[in-house]
């Protein structure tokens, strides 16, 4: 199918279906990454848009037809944040390789390959997001400090994985910290409220048990630090 053509029958798609699907994609990246990604689809199997965390900020990149054709399929917002990728309808977006890039046109995630996906039933006629604040995750764990201190955390996690709190558990006291999106990166998380910051290496639901925590005080006193989950 010509460019043209491909087109015409994506605009007549969009024109005339609104009816939407959305479908959650695991892929492993160069260099052992991981990233998930939302895809929504029309009744007839057009993508509409891709929702993606990036550096731990929800991206929701439109489909972008001046540029997609029968062979790549290209995914923006307004911000300059693009999703690349061999051509995604519903029914092959499982094969699909994708690469991410930044607005300056750094590359963020590249040979990325499809691990998983997951069908997210349709709810109405506008397709799911993912709401990063919904908790539909919850994990523990026991962590052990430095000079042998002790302390229970409880984790929430947003349906494509992300940190929402902490509920951190040290000397009968209970500290339930959002996660901070400003502060947190791929590299580091951050958890803050009045005062108190509870952070350590980049986690997501599958790698929360290997990051090291540290949690400080209002006056910055470190409360506790090097934990490490048992």
């Amino acid at each position: 199918m010509k460019k043209e053509q491909f087109l015409a029958a994506a605009l007549l798609v969009f024109g005339f279906s609104t009816a939407a699907h959305a479908e959650l994609m695991s892929y492993r990246c160069d260099q052992d990454r991981k990233i998930d990604v939302v895809y929504s689809f029309n009744s007839a199997g057009v993508p509409t848009k891709a929702e993606v965390m990036i550096q731990g900020k929800k991206r929701v990149l439109n489909y972008n037809m001046d540029r997609s054709d029968n062979v790549d399929s290209f995914f923006n917002d307004k911000a300059g944040y693009e999703l690349s990728s061999n051509i995604i309808t519903r029914d092959d977006y499982h094969s699909s390789s994708i690469m991410i890039m930044s607005p300056k046109s750094e590359i963020l995630f590249k040979n990325c390959s499809a691990a998983m996906s997951t069908i997210q039933p349709v709810m109405s006629e506008d397709a799911p997001s993912v709401d990063a604040n919904v908790v539909t995750s919850v994990k523990q764990a026991n962590y052990v400090c430095q000079q042998g201190k002790k302390m229970k955390v409880e984790y929430g996690f947003n349906e494509v994985g992300i940190p929402v709190y902490a509920l951190v558990n040290f000397k009968g006291t209970k500290l339930k910290l959002p996660y901070d999106l400003d502060q947190s990166s791929e590299a580091s998380t951050f958890f803050t409220k009045d005062g108190y910051v509870f952070a350590g290496d980049g986690m997501t639901v599958d790698t929360y048990r290997n990051s090291f925590m540290m949690l400080t005080a209002p006056s910055n006193e470190i409360l506790y630090k090097m934990c490490k989950a048992r």
